[in-house]
């Protein structure tokens, strides 16, 4: 054990892996809970008690820990849209979660960098390198074999809520870089479970129209045990991956980071998820290098 430990910090990349893979078991926890708790309690009402898990987390830091104060004007109108997208995006992946098997959820999930070139093009008017045309094809045409129109009990619900889960957490990404300099990371997070917690508590009131997506039920004592993991997981999740990028060169976590897929794939598989078919796994392949194409692209 002493070896390991000195061979972790004399090596920073290596000790920054380590956090990454920690980070990534932690959120496939978070996914499996979820999708435990989803065959019972709405999509909303999951949104809700993670995002209030998030938010105490983050105020009892405040108690322990002093926050930085940071000379630039603030920007409330960036630090809004990073927690409307955060937490839409969000609430899209639960619901997802229940819908189709958590693999399948997960990676239409991880489309975030093919959606952020995109943006890029768009929005940012960046100049347009040919991997990053090849990144967003490969990425969309993952997503097809991923969930194919053909398939059996197609929804287009399904199908928006997969795609908005990553261009939601893309939008939500690329308005961190504006907040980085003025906002401390705690606060940033804070917005993101503040918004999750005002949108399900202003939809959730309308279950009888929404269904199952904003149906509340009081959970059971077992139910309260997954919520607090679901929470705990997520938010200790974010801080590993923080120290990750932390201490480590980013052109070597981001392609790592899609270890995600597999510890998720497993807890599906476990909780009764069938295998993807080949078509599936092809899809989660091209997904996987269209977001690393994007990342290298951008760098």
């Amino acid at each position: 054990m002493s070896y390991i430990n000195n061979f972790l910090t004399q090596n920073p990349n290596a000790r920054s892996i380590a956090y990454l893979f920690l980070s990534a078991f932690l959120f496939s926890i978070m996914a499996a809970c979820t999708k435990i708790l989803a065959q019972r309690l709405g999509t909303l009402e999951l949104t809700l008690f993670r995002s209030i898990i998030t938010v105490i987390l983050v105020l009892v830091s405040f108690l322990t820990i002093p926050l930085k104060t940071y000379p630039n004007k603030g920007k409330p109108f960036v630090l809004f849209s990073r927690g409307f997208f955060g937490a839409t995006a969000l609430i899209a992946y639960f619901y997802n979660i229940r819908e189709i098997p958590l693999a399948t959820a997960f990676t239409l999930s991880q489309t975030t960098p093919i959606f952020i070139a995109c943006l890029s093009i768009l929005i940012l008017k960046k100049r347009v390198r040919f991997m990053s045309w090849v990144a967003i094809f490969l990425g969309f045409v993952g997503v097809v074999a991923l969930y194919p129109p053909h398939v059996e009990h197609f929804s287009f619900t399904i199908a928006f809520f997969g795609i908005y889960s990553g261009l939601g957490s893309a939008f939500a990404y690329l308005s961190i870089a504006e907040l980085k300099s003025v906002y401390e990371e705690r606060i940033v997070i804070l917005s993101f479970g503040i918004s999750g917690v005002i949108f399900s508590l202003i939809f959730i009131p309308f279950a009888q129209s929404l269904g199952h997506f904003a149906s509340f039920h009081m959970p059971t004592m077992q139910e309260w045990i997954y919520i607090i993991i679901m929470g705990i997981s997520a938010t200790l999740a974010q801080f590993y991956l923080t120290k990750a990028y932390s201490n480590g060169q980013a052109t070597i976590l981001a392609p790592l980071g899609y270890i995600n897929i597999l510890f998720v794939l497993i807890w599906g598989v476990a909780l009764g998820d069938s295998l993807p078919d080949l078509l599936g796994f092809m899809g989660i392949f091209l997904i996987v290098c269209g977001g690393y194409l994007s990342i290298r692209s951008g760098r």
